[in-house]
């Protein structure tokens, strides 16, 4: 229990001095309106949506891990995900009522599929439009916490409908995440968990969508499957995963070597929080998006799908953007 505490204090210190040294300062940010950038992605955001549900042959509202995907379902989800980033500048331009129909597409399909990754980008938004009005009152300070106790009942209640558990709010809101049950497991053997997969799970993960896959001459995903792995040795699932928060993936994959890492990190999202936020608003909302979907899926533990997801949104958004622009 000592270990955890002090590697989750590390990892989080290091983490924030990462930042620090990368220069993030957040600043006030201003729009005189929302122009047709963002009215394209708000019509894109409905057309993919439709596409989605005709191109969707799962059961709505029912958690299925055995669900069939194909191209056209994954890519709608994630521009789906990348057209709500217009919600941000509609939202600063006064036009709220747009802002809200933007939000809606990603939080249904969340629902639809229940998959609580897909309510990262709206929560995100939502967040960034409420830190970003500047007004230090404690009046803002209460809606920015009421947005983070409503971004915990949401993703909660995904699962909780899916479920067709019996309604409990409290329950829903204050319940301990399982994950936090995986870490505590990890560290009850913190010696054969350091460092299991030395490593070679954190290198997976950066080449995804980097490094093309004819260049490794083996890419075992298996071998690195670190929820998998960790379901294997708790419950003895040859199928399934459990999650064991973002600490305990990295202390499994590369043991308290990881807080270097953490720095690293640390810098690398507040240097392309500085970048996309010095260039456009428009650019700095794609990223809010990208890095919302990281932290809301990477701090239970799912990082392979965290970091792919936001990976994909971030670049598909910047071209989109750069081809929207180009051409007109």
């Amino acid at each position: 229990m000592k270990e955890m505490i002090v590697f989750v204090l590390l990892f989080n210190i290091f983490f924030y001095i990462g930042e620090k040294i990368s220069g993030n300062n957040f600043r006030k940010i201003n729009i005189s309106k929302a122009g047709q950038f963002e009215y394209f992605l708000l019509f894109f955001n409905y057309i993919f949506l439709i596409l989605f549900i005709f191109n969707y042959s799962g059961e709505w509202f029912v958690a299925d891990f055995y669900r069939q995907t194909n191209f056209t379902y994954q890519l709608s989800v994630l521009i789906i995900c990348i057209c709500t980033s217009a919600s941000f500048n509609f939202a600063l331009s006064g036009k709220k009522t747009f802002a809200l129909l933007n939000l809606f597409p990603t939080i249904f399909i969340s629902f639809i599929i229940s998959e609580r990754p897909y309510l990262a980008p709206a929560l995100g938004i939502l967040f960034l439009w409420m830190v970003s009005l500047g007004k230090n009152t404690i009046a803002n300070l209460f809606k920015i916490i009421g947005v983070g106790f409503f971004s915990i009942f949401l993703m909660r209640f995904v699962r909780f409908y899916a479920n067709k558990q019996e309604f409990d709010l409290l329950g829903i809101i204050f319940s301990r995440d399982s994950s936090t049950s995986v870490l505590y497991y990890i560290f009850q053997a913190p010696e054969y968990y350091a460092g299991l997969t030395d490593g070679k799970a954190v290198a997976f993960l950066i080449s995804t969508g980097i490094i093309p896959s004819f260049l490794f001459v083996s890419r075992n995903f298996a071998s690195v499957d670190i929820p998998s792995i960790l379901a294997f040795d708790k419950f003895g699932w040859t199928f399934g995963t459990i999650h064991p928060t973002l600490y305990g993936w990295f202390f499994v994959d590369s043991g308290w070597f990881s807080i270097i890492f953490a720095l690293i990190l640390g810098f690398f999202i507040g240097k392309l929080n500085n970048l996309t936020q010095n260039y456009s608003s428009r650019l700095y909302s794609i990223f809010v998006v990208a890095i919302s979907l990281f932290i809301f899926v990477g701090l239970r533990g799912s990082l392979q799908v965290a970091y792919s997801k936001a990976f994909y949104v971030f670049v598909i958004g910047c071209l989109l953007m750069f081809f929207y622009h180009l051409l007109l």
